[in-house]
């Protein structure tokens, strides 16, 4: 068997073209999914985390704590703490 009779499906021309279509349109709607994918795993790790604000001495004086506060969790692909519903 020849390897056109193959991708033809036995030179069924319009079985074969919409199924390559098919195909096509499928990986053509993954790709935003798969350039994500690739983007998260090139760029460097984000960590979440928040602010608090405390007063030392009646000033205030705001830290930054790694994490995300209660109640909150992080957002690996932002990496911005989001409210847990």
């Amino acid at each position: 068997m020849s390897i056109f009779k193959f991708v033809s499906f036995n030179r069924q021309y319009m079985a074969a073209s919409l199924v390559y279509l098919g195909m096509t349109f499928v990986m053509l709607s993954t790709l935003p999914e798969i350039i994500l994918y690739a983007q998260n795993n090139s760029s460097q790790n984000t960590t979440c985390s928040h602010t608090k604000t405390r007063y030392i001495e009646g000033q205030p004086v705001t830290e930054t704590i790694p994490g995300c506060a209660e109640g909150y969790s992080c957002c690996e692909t932002t990496g911005q703490c989001e409210q847990i519903e």
